[in-house]
């Protein structure tokens, strides 16, 4: 028989797919674990129980969505969104400025997405017009449809335009005034009633006529809101083209031959019939009986015949939008700091943007982001465009280039240390938009591709870039299964990994205010789903916690409704240690424990597990792989623990001569003797008690 010790120093690479967990050529099943539940990386190398949750708000049986609403650095808002109405809430959650009523129900909740700046909130879907919500002071908000900006006179509204039938002509029957609009095919319905429709005068000059009724399917009525005028007046010493059409003397005629006006005389004045300027001279004009007939004419590119934008973004002064049903691929952007202006103007660096992201198919735009460059994400494709340093993006250098395919799924991605996280179209990958220079192009690799059995069809994520008691960068994944998968990146070492959080119900939500992390959580409390906001702690060691206090000491502590029926497990703190205080059953809102103090942490506990590999390494005639192994010892280095187990043998900390005192935290070498042999010789560490736990590293010594 051979010993071989074998330390695990690092865990970077966090919890390994089984499929990846014979890879013993590589580097990091030595920095690594079989199984990392309940358990954060630290920066240092080594892991500790993950932190808490403190208990915030009670939400009741309906989910809420939550998102940040933040004015200043002062001034901080968590926004909810519930079927039928708009919670606004402090930062803390600690107190409802405002509740509005709102056009959305509970089949739309999941589909709604959100952008913010400064004062002002939009919430978008699909299926409804996008959604300003207003702070007006500093603990009142309204809510109302969005409008875009129009001239003072309401004459021109400057919303986005498209023609989406090319093959439908527009007839209008006059040019000022209430006027009657019939097309050569049904296209008519009564949700065009309200919209604008415009057509084009000229090579850039436009006309928008306001719908009043519907008639038929090819009639509907309309008024010219133009403050131009008729279409194109007639001009002296002007060329003009076959096919122009020109008002003259209130009366409408089109060019049939081409040439220039004259220089002294009033144009077309015929009531009928061919016409020229002069004898044998050109243009030659054509009497129209009807208004004017156009093969061009456009539509707003959202409302309720045509869809509403799925996102939007303010991103660089701009009001960024896309993804509406009848133009998937369309990306508009407002003129720039005119987030409500989508006037193309001239295409003068200020003006508005429109465009379409292209691809082998048709692609539908999820979610727009502002980074390095601006990033669009599709459901097939992702895309960035380029700028140069210092220059905003305009009009004529507007360019989406294609970066990869793999399409983005319907989670938001974020912004995490220097790169973009998304998830893409299969459910199972993590992936890393990130910018190269040397390529002067974008990668997207998959972050999860050593640990993709924990990532399963995620619906919501978030990302911390690091605080003091949480310094390295930080995204939580929530999973559709209820499971949080955590990502913890050094990109200074190179290292990365992913660990699984669970707790006692299901994950919903996971949200960012600032550098804090909130969670919406299922618990069942008396046999019914009941919804809960908790805020992830790492000073709490137990999940719906709270942090209870009295002037005496007490076995009794009550404010515990939240968790009603359920089995709560109590600690207490002191200058000389922690003692866990045992578990009881919630009754009327409170616990009762059989030691009294003046100080508790009470709430639902969750199990850490750490498993290592098992022991495969290789020696000077092979590898031990498939061979009967025995690990006989284990040393674990730990700094300011609670008592934990290994194997399930417990390390006793409290004496059992006085289980009153305080114990003290466990620091440096515990070690344990193994038992028995077996084929792969796995070492798992938990932890019965919710108290803290810090693992520097683990060695074990194999006997084979």
């Amino acid at each position: 028989m051979r010993t071989i010790n074998t330390p695990t120093n690092a865990f970077h690479f966090g919890e390994i797919d089984p499929l990846a967990s014979d890879r013993t050529d590589t580097e990091y099943l030595a920095m690594s674990a079989s199984r990392l539940m309940n358990m954060r990386q630290l920066p240092q190398g080594g892991v500790s129980r993950r932190p808490g949750l403190k208990h915030k708000n009670e939400l009741g049986i309906s989910k809420e969505w939550f998102y940040p609403f933040i004015f200043d650095s002062e001034q901080q808002y968590v926004v909810g969104l519930k079927d039928g109405f708009a919670t606004i809430r402090s930062a803390n959650f600690s107190t409802l400025h405002a509740q509005v009523a709102a056009p959305w129900d509970a089949d739309m909740i999941d589909a709604l997405r959100v952008t913010q700046y400064a004062d002002t909130m939009l919430i978008f879907h699909k299926l409804m017009p996008t959604q300003i919500l207003k702070r007006t002071g500093a603990t009142s908000f309204t809510l109302e449809a969005m409008e875009f900006e129009s001239t003072p006179d309401l004459h021109e509204l400057h919303q986005p335009y498209l023609q989406f039938d090319q093959g439908i002509s527009l007839t209008v029957s006059g040019t000022v005034g209430t006027v009657t609009l019939t097309t050569n095919t049904a296209f008519w319905n009564n949700d065009y009633v309200g919209l604008r429709v415009r057509v084009r005068v000229g090579t850039a000059d436009y006309r928008q006529i306001e719908i009043t009724a519907v008639t038929s399917g090819t009639v509907a009525t309309g008024l010219v809101k133009s403050s131009k005028g008729a279409w194109n007046i007639w001009e002296k010493n002007k060329e003009y083209v076959s096919g122009e059409e020109i008002v003259n003397f209130s009366k409408l005629y089109r060019c049939i031959e081409s040439g220039a006006s004259s220089n002294d005389g009033t144009g077309p004045g015929h009531a009928s019939g061919q016409l020229s300027e002069g004898d044998g001279a050109t243009p030659k004009w054509l009497y129209l009986n009807s208004g004017p007939t156009f093969d061009f004419w456009e539509e707003p590119v959202f409302s309720a015949v045509r869809g509403h934008p799925r996102a939007g973004k303010f991103i660089a002064n701009r009001l960024w939008l896309g993804g509406s049903d009848f133009k998937p691929s369309g990306v508009w952007a407002s003129q720039a700091g005119a987030f409500f202006n989508h006037d193309l103007g001239r295409g003068f660096d200020a003006d508005a943007i429109a465009y379409g992201v292209t691809g082998d198919a048709v692609s539908h735009v999820k979610y727009i982001i502002g980074s390095q460059h601006i990033q669009i994400f599709t459901d097939r494709s992702e895309f960035f465009v380029p700028q140069e340093v210092g220059k905003p993006v305009t009009p004529e250098s507007f360019d989406p280039r294609y970066q990869s395919g793999y399409g983005c799924s319907d989670v938001e991605p974020v912004q995490f240390d220097g790169g973009t996280l998304f998830i893409d179209t299969s459910g199972k990958a993590v992936r890393e938009f990130l910018f190269e220079d040397k390529s002067v192009s974008y990668q997207s690799n998959d972050t999860a591709i050593l640990s993709s059995h924990l990532i399963k069809d995620p619906v919501d994520m978030a990302a911390i870039s690091g605080r003091q008691d949480l310094p390295a960068p930080m995204a939580f994944v929530i999973n559709s299964d209820g499971t949080m998968a955590v990502y913890t990146s050094n990109k200074g070492q190179n290292t990365f990994g992913w660990v699984e959080w669970s707790t006692d119900g299901k994950f919903l939500q996971v949200l960012r205010v600032d550098k804090e992390i909130y969670v919406m959580v299922e618990r069942i409390i008396e046999g019914q789903a009941r919804y809960f906001l908790e805020a992830l702690e790492p000073e709490f060691h137990m999940d719906a916690a709270l942090m209870l206090t009295n002037g005496t000491e007490t076995t009794t502590w009550a404010g515990l409704s939240h968790l009603e029926g359920k089995t709560v497990h109590a600690t207490s703190t002191s200058p000389d240690g922690i003692v866990y205080l045992g578990s009881t059953v919630v009754a009327g809102g409170s616990a009762t424990f059989s030691y009294a103090r003046d100080n508790v942490q009470i709430g639902l506990d969750y199990t850490p597990i750490l498993t290592l590999h098992k022991p495969d390494f290789a020696v000077s005639e092979g590898s031990i792989r498939g061979k009967k192994r025995r690990v006989a010892k284990v040393a674990v280095n730990v700094k300011d623990s609670g008592e934990f187990l290994v194997d399930g043998k417990e390390v006793i900390v409290r004496k059992a001569s006085n289980p009153t005192l305080d114990p003290p935290l466990l620091n440096g070498l515990k070690k344990f003797r193994g038992l028995g042999w077996s084929d792969d010789g796995y070492t798992t560490i938990t932890q019965s008690k919710p108290l803290p736990l810090t693992i520097v590293s683990i060695t074990q010594e194999v006997v084979f």
